[in-house]
């Protein structure tokens, strides 16, 4: 009899230990686990937190913090110690240089922008970035940049498109011939063949930039002002007979008069291209 009351007292004391038994439900008793603390751990503020809390909510707890730092632990860096900041970075991942990231060799249209993958690189190891984190972000940038591109493109066809059409309904037979006037003005007086582009480009995009640009042409054309030779090119037989019929009721013109023999000899020819076109269409 006294044997089994002993074994009953140890069976008790174990329920007691692992906390079964405690309360009608069964359930472990709060705040065990920090009470079995020393003073010393009580005080850290990691465990307050824990002051009144159950077993499993402790086991969750430590069950997340592995899942987010990963099984290997990397030992925080000393902030005032460069060598352990260093150390820090290469346990995470982080190459030891710019060089050493091996990205995908950058795509044709993104050359042609200017993208610079060593500034990239440069920028992602001063950021710490580990070569995943560096290889996903320059694909966004990269992504994001040629959308933006084929955007601002698609932008410009549309304009180009419009002003096409203001101007072909302005022009009429003689939009052709006088746009192509306008742009031998640009590459005859841009200081540069990239001036002359990006002139050329604004008359195709810019109806009224584009009308200024005619009107100085015309100028040129008709008066000879500098060395600029308006060259009778890609008109209709209408457009050249109109041009011929200008010339001979504008008793003013070149073509009449021997003032300047380079410019009347500069209207003859133009005269006789004009004639060609308008008989023969070419």
């Amino acid at each position: 009899m006294e044997e089994q009351m002993n074994e009953e007292g140890q069976q008790e004391q174990q329920m007691e230990q692992s906390g079964e038994g405690a309360g009608d439900s069964g359930a472990p008793e709060l705040g065990v686990f920090y009470s079995g603390l020393s003073d010393e751990y009580q005080k850290d503020p990691t465990f307050e937190k824990f002051k009144n809390a159950d077993f499993d909510t402790i086991a969750k707890t430590l069950v997340n913090q592995e899942k987010l730092v990963g099984r290997e632990k990397i030992a925080r860096p000393k902030a005032d110690d460069p060598d352990d900041v260093a150390r820090f970075y290469r346990e995470l991942g982080v190459p030891e240089s710019a060089d050493k990231y091996e990205l995908d060799a950058p795509s044709e249209w993104a050359s042609e922008i200017g993208y610079k993958q060593d500034v990239f690189k440069n920028i992602a190891h001063e950021a710490h970035l580990t070569p995943e984190q560096a290889k996903l972000v320059e694909q966004g940038y990269l992504k994001d940049a040629q959308a933006t591109m084929q955007r601002y493109e698609a932008q410009q066809k549309e304009a180009r498109g419009k002003a096409e059409q203001a101007l072909r309904s302005e022009l009429g037979e003689d939009f052709e011939p006088k746009m192509t006037t306008a742009e031998m003005v640009a590459d005859q007086f841009a200081k540069s063949p990239e001036v002359a582009g990006r002139i050329k480009s604004m008359i195709k995009t810019d109806p009224e930039f584009a009308a200024t640009m005619i009107e100085i042409a015309g100028q040129f054309a008709e008066h000879r002002i500098g060395t600029f030779e308006a060259k009778a090119s890609n008109l209709t037989r209408s457009s050249a007979q109109a041009k011929i019929n200008e010339i001979r009721n504008n008793l003013n013109h070149p073509y009449w008069n021997n003032v300047d023999p380079d410019a009347h000899n500069a209207a003859v020819e133009e005269m006789f291209k004009l004639e060609q076109i308008a008989e023969f269409g070419r």
